[in-house]
């Protein structure tokens, strides 16, 4: 009977990795890199195998790929609850939230505005407003409550804010988020000192090497926070040159290496394909709908020649032609969510809010969507408010 060295031996001298169908040479290279530097590898201690050791790796190319930053298959985000249509939360719309009824289905509220963060160096960094959460959790009306952050900056090479993800940790274990989200984008910086905070929401650039810095990020955020987690495709008002990948390549090799699902933002989509002169149908049709976890709509409004995403009105014909097109194409889709700032309420007028709230429940019925079950999507407890944070 072999030794265990000589059965480890054989194991590192045959490496078999399975890629995807499309992987490109550069990719199969990278995938090299970072298997063979793994920490550690089953019967391995102490030490991280190497090209020497190798007699030849054995390269299959099938449809589920192994893939070593997951560590098993190619992740597929789980099928969402499905919860119907919402709105996003802005204290100027509880009103109609709380006299909405069956228009609406749950609540999207940006957690940030509901905690002042005093920074890094405090304790406590974060006090919650405890008037603010309650405020939410009386509009809801029992409906599930979803998060949809601003404050994570996940692109951010030099500064990944783990007391961030922490802090939506304990919102979640509050109020049992179906799934939360944050924006495919950068907003800090390190810098002398400490770190900046440019005030809006950056591009990245479209490669690998930020690929692999986003992916254990996005590991680290599903395996603090116990709710599926996605990201939104952003609004970019400058795009970066020579990229490697395309928009709908980059989000696809994404949400498949980390497992983490889309909210795609048609508005967004819109907005970029106005401002940049491509099609958004096209992009759309190059997108893996699979990913998406939940869509949003909203309108905007146009400055000095630029398609500004504003949250400032209803949804505007073109994002609406998008909604038809995708939302039967999205089966993991959770939810149908409509975006619009409080301070545009007045302006907008309520009636105009519900007949979209009104054509977007009957496109999510007609896409043959449903609804769970009653019950099935409530969160399962949800705690006292309480005054401060971490």
């Amino acid at each position: 009977m072999p030794s265990v060295t000589t059965k480890q031996q054989a194991a590192v001298a045959q490496m078999h990795l399975g890629l995807m169908s499309t992987t490109s040479f550069d990719g199969i290279v990278a995938v090299l890199k970072q298997t063979l530097t793994v920490p550690k590898l089953p019967g391995f201690e102490g030490c991280r195998p190497c090209l020497s050791g190798l007699d030849r790796p054995i390269i299959r190319r099938h449809r589920h790929a192994w893939h070593p930053l997951t560590g098993g298959r190619a992740k597929a985000m789980r099928p969402l609850p499905k919860l119907g249509v919402g709105l996003a939360f802005q204290a100027p719309l509880a009103p109609m939230i709380e006299a909405a009824g069956d228009d609406l289905d749950y609540i999207e509220v940006v957690p940030d505005i509901l905690w002042t963060d005093r920074g890094p160096t405090e304790a406590p960094r974060y006090i919650d407003d405890a008037e603010g959460l309650a405020t939410l959790l009386r509009v809801a009306r029992g409906r599930p409550i979803v998060a949809h952050g601003i404050g994570m900056s996940i692109g951010s090479a030099g500064h990944f804010d783990r007391g961030h993800v922490a802090q939506v940790g304990r919102w979640n274990q509050q109020l049992c988020f179906p799934w939360h989200s944050d924006h495919l984008a950068w907003h800090l910086a390190a810098s002398e000192g400490g770190r900046m905070d440019v005030g809006i929401t950056m591009p990245l650039p479209r490669d690998a090497a930020t690929l692999e810095m986003l992916e254990p990020h996005i590991r680290e955020v599903q395996a603090r926070v116990a709710a599926p987690f996605l990201l939104e495709n952003s609004v970019y008002y400058f795009d970066i040159p020579d990229g490697e990948m395309d928009e709908p390549t980059f989000l696809n090799r994404l949400c498949r290496t980390s497992g983490c699902g889309l909210v795609l933002d048609l508005h967004n989509l819109h907005t970029n394909a106005r401002n940049h002169g491509f099609d958004a149908f096209d992009l759309l049709a190059e997108l893996e709908l699979d990913h998406v976890g939940e869509l949003h709509v909203a309108g905007g409004m146009e400055l000095d020649g630029f398609d500004l995403d504003a949250h400032s009105d209803t949804v505007p014909d073109p994002v609406w032609a998008l909604l038809e097109r995708a939302l039967p194409r999205c089966p993991n889709v959770g939810g149908l969510t409509f975006e619009l700032f409080g301070s545009r309420f007045d302006s907008v007028v309520e009636e105009r809010v519900r007949r979209d709230l009104q054509r977007m429940k009957a496109m999510w019925r007609s896409a043959g969507h449903g609804r769970a079950a009653a019950g099935s999507s409530r969160p399962a407890r949800r705690a006292e408010p309480r005054s401060a944070g971490a």
